[in-house]
């Protein structure tokens, strides 16, 4: 089974563009995919999931049209149309204190998929240790931690069930600003504006995945 449990949304993605991604995803085969929703400060008191049903609307209006069409004159299918694959909703929460986690349930249960992204070595800890509700844990190898990635809570992660996610999307654009691009780039580069920003995440990249190499992770894509 083939499957993207990344696909990015935010509220500004119209559902053309999502329909066209689903397209896409379908015609390389992807049997299964999530619409990931970033959320990025606190959860609020009451949690709403703001993704599209895509799969009830299209399956309603495939029907409906196919069955007007069906009244006219009879088709017969057409083997080379892809599958359309199923879709998932997926929350991804950066986290950053695990004192405030006591809302994860309800975030979990409002979504299919439930990943974690922490920033700094504490919330790391509790997402390996302590979290039940994730599946996932989200790293972006690309920014830069102050921290090492310990191999105790990397196997205790991986023995309870969880996943890694491995994210190295800016190792290959660049873009963010100026400002986001001094927050990630290593001292080097800051002494030496020329040395280009994907540069700097590629190297942020290597640095961590080697960091996590040899400690009994999964990596999930």
């Amino acid at each position: 089974m083939l499957y993207d449990l990344s696909i990015p949304w935010s509220p500004s993605t119209t559902t053309r563009d999502l329909e066209n991604t689903i397209t896409f995803s379908a015609a390389l085969g992807y049997n299964v995919i999530a619409l990931n929703h970033i959320i990025d400060g606190p959860l609020p008191s009451t949690i709403t999931n703001p993704l599209p049903k895509l799969d009830a609307g299209a399956s309603s209006t495939s029907s409906s049209s196919s069955s007007s069409s069906s009244a006219r004159a009879p088709h017969p299918a057409n083997p080379t149309t892809p599958r359309r694959p199923t879709i998932l909703h997926r929350a991804t929460l950066v986290y950053s204190d695990p004192a405030q986690n006591h809302r994860m349930p309800s975030l979990a249960a409002a979504y299919d998929l439930l990943a974690v992204r922490p920033t700094n070595e504490r919330a790391f800890t509790s997402a390996c240790l302590a979290l039940a509700d994730p599946a996932l844990i989200s790293l972006d190898l690309t920014a830069r931690f102050d921290f090492h990635f310990r191999p105790k809570p990397c196997m205790a992660a991986v023995a309870r069930g969880l996943r890694f996610e491995i994210c190295y999307a800016h190792a290959l654009r660049a873009g963010g600003g100026p400002e986001a691009a001094r927050k990630r780039a290593p001292i080097w580069q800051i002494l030496n504006p020329r040395a280009g920003n994907v540069q700097a995440s590629r190297i942020n990249y290597q640095q961590n995945a080697m960091n996590m190499m040899g400690k009994g992770c999964v990596f999930k894509q």
